[in-house]
């Protein structure tokens, strides 16, 4: 209950503050990922970077109780059957939320990625997350080529199939990082 709470005034403040015109932080399109520390379910630490690197990357900002997150998972599903895993890679970044109920989510749906925690909402701060879900597409290079909010399998798949183009003609080949 504690965790909704300080989600949703997380969300008011930042909803305030996009209502005082405040320019978006993060990285935008053309920048660099930031590299944040979050953790796995089972408590350990990670690196985005660790499982971003070297692939066409998804970083989906979302979290349990937010529908659109969970209608979206169906569709980063269909992704992650669609693309080999050493070219295109999704990982899901949950703010707020301990690790019991993050796996309850996953378990009900069923989700075919890797979900990391941000329990104490820096990671979220870091990419200025304003609404959920916030995705971004992110190059085999770390560059971030689209960020937008919630999107469909169609709309994915457009957006990513470039990059793994881009990443193929570049020689670009996923180094094995073991995730």
């Amino acid at each position: 209950m504690r965790t909704i709470s300080v989600a949703m005034l997380l969300l008011a403040l930042v909803g305030c503050a996009k209502l005082m015109g405040t320019p978006p932080g993060g990285p935008q399109v053309g920048d660099k990922l930031i590299d944040v520390e979050l953790q796995t379910l089972d408590g350990k630490k990670a690196m985005l970077s660790d499982f971003t690197r070297g692939r066409v990357a998804i970083v989906d900002f979302s979290e349990s109780w937010c529908s659109w997150c969970t209608r979206e998972v169906g569709d980063l599903n269909e992704i992650a059957k669609a693309f080999p895993a050493d070219k295109v890679v999704i990982v899901q970044v949950d703010s707020g939320e301990d690790a019991k109920r993050v796996e309850a989510d996953r378990a009900a749906n069923k989700t075919a990625f890797p979900t990391l925690l941000d329990p104490d909402f820096k990671a979220a701060i870091r990419y200025d997350v304003r609404v959920i879900p916030d995705l971004l597409i992110v190059g085999h290079d770390g560059t971030v080529l689209t960020r937008t909010g919630y999107a469909d399998a169609a709309k994915i798949r457009r957006l990513i199939e470039p990059a793994v183009k881009a990443m193929e003609a570049a020689g670009g080949k996923a180094k094995d990082t073991g995730k």
